[in-house]
């Protein structure tokens, strides 16, 4: 099966400091896969370049098997949400957002078809009663599921997520981590996920990958990973996690 995104030894540099380091690694169809990292490892950079926002030094980014490392962003067929919630448009409502997103992933079809589309998408997701408000409305674990929904109504075959549930209190967190999760199951959409939460990483990932300094220390599946780090520094990024802890979070999945 091709990957849904591959990168190949990808390496950056911001003039003489190197911030990535051949990083590679595959995600597949349908999985989340977590990358957690201290900050400054290099996270939130790869995701960039992944999006076509930077132009790795070396490397490449495939999306399924097409090398996509000099295509522009808005030809990539993916989708991104952002720590900030920024990227929403204030002066549209919350049906407006999605709506724009849904019609613009949407080129071919009549206008009842999209919009029909929309309002299956918006009550799966339990956004519906949100549709008139304005986004300067709503709570920041709002806007966080509002920048999740429209950033999947365009129907992208990857979904590219920035530590999203930054300052957002346990229920909100643990309502977006379930959300991201049955869209995935929903949708298939491949998921690459960027947090220093070691505990977004039981509660998500298929597969975790440990950024330290721009190099990828260990990769596999979540258990695995978790239960045989390979070096106590890996071991303190995922939080000196215990099986018993590891075993706990897999069966709440």
């Amino acid at each position: 099966m091709t990957a849904a995104l591959s990168l190949k030894g990808v390496s950056h540099a911001y003039r003489e400091v190197t911030v990535l380091a051949g990083v590679t690694f595959d995600v597949s169809p349908g999985t989340i896969h977590c990358l957690v990292g201290p900050s400054g490892s290099g996270k939130s950079t790869l995701l960039k370049i992944v999006a076509g926002l930077v132009m790795p030094r070396a490397g490449k980014v495939l999306i399924h098997g097409r090398d996509a490392t000099s295509i522009p962003p808005h030809q990539r067929d993916l989708g991104f949400v952002f720590q900030s919630t920024q990227a929403l448009f204030p002066h549209l409502t919350v049906r407006g957002n999605v709506e724009f997103a849904f019609q613009h992933g949407c080129r071919r079809g009549s206008k009842g078809d999209w919009r029909s589309g929309v309002n299956s998408l918006m009550e799966k997701t339990g956004i519906a009663e949100l549709a008139s408000r304005r986004i300067s409305e709503l709570s920041g674990g709002q806007r966080q599921r509002v920048a999740i929904v429209r950033s999947l109504a365009y129907k992208p075959s990857v979904l590219l997520v920035d530590e999203p549930m930054s300052g957002l209190d346990n229920e909100n967190r643990t309502s977006l981590i379930r959300l991201i999760r049955e869209l995935r199951d929903d949708t298939g959409v491949a998921v690459l996920y960027v947090t220093h939460d070691e505990r977004e990483v039981l509660e998500l990932a298929d597969v975790v990958g440990v950024l330290v300094a721009g190099t990828l220390q260990q990769s596999g599946r979540t258990r695995e990973v978790f239960d045989a780090p390979k070096s106590e520094q890996i071991a303190r990024i995922l939080g000196l996690s215990t099986a018993a802890e590891v075993t706990h979070a897999e069966n709440t999945r």
